[in-house]
């Protein structure tokens, strides 16, 4: 949830840098958690 969070503060504040890096560290640790389950 806290990387929702991160995501949308970095939107409300018209960061597109930040809404970026959010997005990647999101997807990143999805997938890292997705990989995890499949061992």
């Amino acid at each position: 949830l806290d990387e929702h969070e991160a995501i949308l503060a970095a939107f409300d504040a018209a960061d597109p840098a930040a809404a970026e890096q959010a997005m990647r560290r999101h997807i990143e640790h999805s997938r890292d958690r997705l990989l995890l389950a499949f061992d």
